[in-house]
């Protein structure tokens, strides 16, 4: 979480979302104070379950989770980070994309995602490239499923985005309501600003050391220091004359010369 930390800072409106481990916990609490904290719903469904088994929380767990009435779960979730995720499952996709990228070397794990990313980033922009709307379909698509059950009864323009909705409750109640339809933040303008840069390509390895070694400069590359060698015609070794070795009968032949002698 440290290490989180000192990459990522503490910016506005960041939320952090882990599994229902205690430990981590306590370390986002300390390493975070003042960021939001969220538990992935699916593993405290998980969790739940272990001690729970009736029907009665499978039907109206998830339901009350995504609910945005006072006292339930998305409820407390803050407006500043845009996002009402319940669970982490962007975190388990990343982690499925690069499962078998873990089992290489570190430079060669960091390639593997940067290409991955910069195929992603790719992919975005053209989406951003081809629609025409301005506000993004699947924040349109949401908008109409929860609205689908709400009695309208007249709609009146303010100004552009902004208008006058009256509706009628179950009791046959008027209520009146200024709605802001969609914030900027879901914009086409703001998904293509996301995207608008790209992930520069690289090429391999070795051109790329080739490349860094020649824009280093005469001045910075060090080269090993050599004596020079003088010229002139090679000289001769002295060859030592061996001893001739004298065979053995001659010896033995001077022996018995020298004891005849004696006598």
């Amino acid at each position: 979480m440290q290490q989180l930390h000192r990459a990522v800072g503490s910016p506005t409106g960041l939320v952090i979302c882990t599994d229902a481990c205690k430990g981590l916990e306590k370390a986002v609490g300390v390493v975070f104070p003042e960021v939001e904290y969220r538990e992935c719903m699916r593993h405290i469904y998980s969790n739940f379950m272990k001690h729970y088994q009736e029907n009665v929380f499978t039907d109206h767990l998830y339901p009350a989770a995504r609910s945005y009435i006072e006292g339930l779960f998305r409820c407390g979730f803050s407006e500043l980070s845009k996002c009402d995720y319940l669970t982490n499952n962007v975190s388990e996709s990343f982690n499925a994309q690069i499962k078998k990228l873990k089992g290489l070397l570190l430079h060669e794990l960091i390639d593997g995602i940067r290409e991955l990313i910069m195929e992603k980033r790719y992919l975005r922009r053209q989406i951003g490239k081809d629609i025409q709307d301005c506000i993004l379909p699947n924040v349109i698509k949401d908008l109409n499923t929860i609205s689908k059950n709400l009695k309208v009864v007249k709609v009146a323009r303010s100004d552009e985005g902004i208008t006058e909705v009256t509706l009628i409750d179950d009791w046959n109640n008027h209520k009146r309501h200024m709605i802001d339809f969609v914030h900027e933040y879901y914009s086409i303008k703001r998904f293509r600003a996301a995207y608008a840069s790209r992930v520069e390509p690289l090429p391999d390895r070795k051109r790329q050391q080739l490349k860094d070694d020649d824009s280093a400069g005469p001045s910075q590359i060090k080269k090993k220091k050599t004596t020079p060698k003088k010229k002139g015609a090679p000289k001769k070794k002295k060859k030592t004359p061996k001893k001739k070795k004298t065979p053995k009968k001659k010896k033995q032949q001077k022996k018995v010369a020298a004891q005849q002698l004696v006598l």
